[in-house]
């Protein structure tokens, strides 16, 4: 039976296995979830949640930052280089 299930997957996917993907979806996920983000962090400083004049809080949105930047860049690696080597 699992051979039957395997000998399918071919059939499940929309396109080729190595299908390389465009970019473009990269560019609108990291965009508008971009915008997203960055209006919850306007919000987190506005109402006092992050306090940027304590070091803590400049820590803290270093991370969430350097986090968000390092999730994109991981993601596009291994979205956009990965499949064309």
């Amino acid at each position: 039976m699992l051979e039957r299930l395997v000998s399918l997957l071919p059939l499940v996917g929309a396109g080729g296995a190595m299908e390389v993907p465009d970019w473009t979806a990269w560019a609108y996920v990291y965009g508008v979830g971009g915008v997203v983000f960055a209006v919850g962090l306007v919000v987190c400083v506005a109402t006092r949640q992050i306090d940027l004049s304590a070091k803590r809080g400049r820590r803290a949105m270093a991370l969430m930052v350097a986090g968000f930047v390092g999730y994109a860049i991981l993601q596009g690696v291994m979205q956009m280089a990965l499949p064309r080597w």
